[in-house]
């Protein structure tokens, strides 16, 4: 998708204000591309892959630009805002991939371009999410939490990284392929897990914004166009569906035959 990698790019470069594992001290001729957050910063897919994610295709656009970059990953599959600054889930030798993240980037101080985050999804899902529906009465009542969890880690990564660009991100809605899955009212589950996924992607892009981050809405139309339920395309598998239905349903492993319901990018979507 690199047409949708650009975008990020291009907001990562132009904010730029200032200047595998990461090594132990700072190396003058390399600088840095930080990315930490959940299953989507580590690029997971079901297949066992974690190479092709959008940091890692993120990195390979920015480094013909910036001659000695690296990348640092530290996402984590199933991370929250609260294990994310308390560990439990992922190890690492800090103790949470926060605590990890800032020692690097104090370790690198004055030698790291920028840092991507996304966070937040797994807060919110773990509370409200049936497997088929989201509580829209849930999502607005843990939103305030899990900003108040982005606070911290948004202000720690400031604090370790100062003058250093932040990119945030909205989260593209793979539930809208129970519009076509489910048996019965799968138009009515798509639509109302969409109206829940806005609510929560709008408190998270307002909390980047007030924390002082860029943010790229994955969610928004020049990506997966998650709230388009009005523009209809044509489908060689479901015939004609909406145009966010088909980008969910082919930039997701949801829809697909051998990972049905896995929420994660595939490849082109990342």
């Amino acid at each position: 998708m690199k047409s949708a990698v650009r975008p990020l790019l291009a907001i990562a470069m132009l904010a730029a204000a200032s200047t595998g594992t990461a090594s132990a001290s700072p190396r003058a001729e390399s600088t840095y591309y930080v990315s930490v957050g959940d299953s989507a910063a580590a690029g997971f897919e079901p297949i066992g892959r974690f190479s092709h994610g959008y940091a890692n295709q993120l990195y390979r656009e920015v480094r013909e630009e910036i001659p000695g970059l690296r990348l640092t990953k530290l996402g984590c599959p199933g991370e929250t805002t609260d294990t994310m600054i308390k560990g439990g889930i992922c190890q690492y030798q800090m103790g949470s991939q926060l605590r990890q993240a800032v020692a690097f980037l104090q370790a690198h101080r004055g030698h790291v371009e920028f840092i991507t985050i996304d966070i937040g999804a797994n807060d919110w899902l773990d509370a409200c999410f049936d497997g088929i529906l989201i509580d829209p009465e849930c999502t607005k009542e843990i939103l305030p939490d899990v900003a108040a969890g982005l606070h911290t880690i948004l202000g720690r990564l400031r604090a370790a990284a100062p003058g250093v660009p932040i990119v945030g991100m909205s989260y593209w809605d793979p539930f809208l392929g129970f519009w076509v899955l489910a048996p019965t009212h799968g138009p009515d589950i798509a639509r109302q897990d969409e109206a829940a996924e806005e609510v929560v992607n709008a408190g998270l892009l307002d909390a980047y914004k007030d924390d002082g981050a860029t943010v790229a809405d994955v969610a928004g139309p020049d990506f997966f166009d998650s709230a388009n339920f009005s523009d209809m395309v044509w489908t060689e598998k479901w015939g004609k569906i909406p145009v966010n239905v088909a980008k969910a349903c082919a930039w997701t492993w949801f829809c697909s035959a051998h990972y049905t319901l896995d929420p994660h990018p595939n490849t082109v979507g990342y």
